[in-house]
């Protein structure tokens, strides 16, 4: 039988909570599992290099996006890009909105039995690949800057991320936009020239930049509606409007639809290119880097995530 090396992220909010058990997942996979519980980064590479040793055909991920992104790109540095075996995620993060894009119903359990019941049944389980986007040696499913990271501190400005402090983060972004002017509110931007596939962008005030290669960003937004065309490419909307003008496309935003306007830039690209006047915070995946005023952002290679 088929064996899946299971990486369990020991500090995501399921975990923690108590609400992924440990317990059930070894019972659930009997000895066709080998589980890792893992704290730092040390002991994801340890684990990583066994699954490759072992040749497991399959790993599974429980815990968000951030771990999904902290997880790829050790496994990218060690098997090597293109060589990934299928990903199977087993959620337990505040969002899980790669699991949503793969379609990937229930509970992290519900999943592995669903898995264990395929492998059984001696049948190859559905696969749905999703691209990557890679910024320096890192690879993630959504990066964004300006207004995003803006509106993320806000969400993870409270004790515990979830629904309370996604709705106080939602109310004060509507007050900030129908207050202006930007500086100072969550919509202030950044000075940058930004290249898109070669084309240097006509404005400069930059207020955001999404790019996914995945539909959805939470809270029931899907504004990366063509992220999955190619998975060779990721879904960019950057543009310069103020905080007026972005809520008055709320709904656009929220069903992906596309939005024309001078100050957009909505595209399929391969690569994004920005060179601003000052240091800049970016997010890929959730997770906070620091970048010294450049940032380039090139389509890295697909996944393979197992549907079951």
């Amino acid at each position: 039988m088929k064996t899946i090396g299971i990486i369990v992220n020991a500090n995501a909010k399921m975990v923690r909570r108590g609400r992924l058990s440990l317990y059930l997942i070894r019972q659930i996979g009997s000895d066709m599992v080998d589980l890792r519980v893992t704290k730092n980064f040390d002991e994801l590479d340890a684990a990583l290099r066994d699954f490759r040793r072992k040749d497991y055909p399959y790993i599974a991920i429980a815990g968000g996006d951030g771990t999904i992104h902290h997880t790829v790109t050790r496994a990218m540095n060690i098997y090597g890009e293109g060589g990934l075996p299928p990903i199977l995620l087993l959620k337990g993060g505040t969002m899980d909105n790669v699991a949503r894009s793969v379609g990937l119903r229930g509970s992290g359990t519900e999943i592995l039995s669903r898995m264990m019941m395929t492998i059984r049944r001696r049948r190859d389980p559905e696969e749905r690949v999703r691209g990557t986007m890679k910024i320096e040696n890192r690879y993630c499913s959504l990066f964004g800057i300006g207004f995003v990271i803006n509106f993320m501190h806000e969400c993870y400005g409270g004790r515990e991320k979830g629904t309370l402090q996604n709705c106080k983060a939602i109310g004060k972004a509507i007050r900030h936009a129908i207050r202006e002017p930007s500086i100072g509110s969550l919509y202030e931007g950044l000075e940058a020239e930004v290249t898109v596939e070669g084309d240097t962008l006509s404005f400069t005030y930059i207020t955001a930049i999404l790019a996914g290669t995945v539909e959805g960003v939470g809270m029931g937004f899907n504004p990366l509606s063509k992220s999955t065309r190619s998975p060779h490419a990721f879904h960019a909307l950057i543009t310069g409007m103020n905080g007026r003008q972005i809520l008055s496309r709320i709904l656009h935003l929220k069903q992906g639809w596309e939005i024309r306007h001078p100050l957009v830039c909505d595209v399929v690209a391969q690569n994004l290119r920005i060179e601003a006047k000052a240091r800049f915070t970016y997010t890929m995946d959730g997770d906070f880097y620091e970048s010294s005023g450049f940032c380039l952002v090139t389509a890295g290679p697909p996944i393979r995530y197992l549907y079951v």
